[in-house]
């Protein structure tokens, strides 16, 4: 293994490790500003495209394909009752 690939492969060992020692409290509040950051890079791409040319129905269609048991409405009433 290259030099190059050993360090990367470090960093990522450190930043996984990283994580997996925080605190309960701790992880929930780096993945709430995960989200929040996600959300808002979202709302972003979202004002560049314009409207959705993907009906509700093509949406949940869609997640449930590729995240069995993901279940749109109750992710959009989640985010509604989080505030976003």
């Amino acid at each position: 293994m290259s030099d190059e690939n050993r360090q990367t492969k470090n960093m990522w060992d450190e930043h996984l490790e990283k994580r997996r020692n925080m605190a309960p409290e701790e992880k929930k509040a780096y993945l709430d500003h995960k989200l929040e950051a996600g959300r808002r890079q979202a709302d972003l791409l979202l004002g560049w495209h314009g409207e959705p040319t993907m009906t509700r129905e093509e949406v949940a269609e869609m997640l449930a394909a590729k995240y069995p048991g993901l279940s749109l409405s109750k992710q959009i009433i989640k985010d509604r009752k989080s505030g976003f």
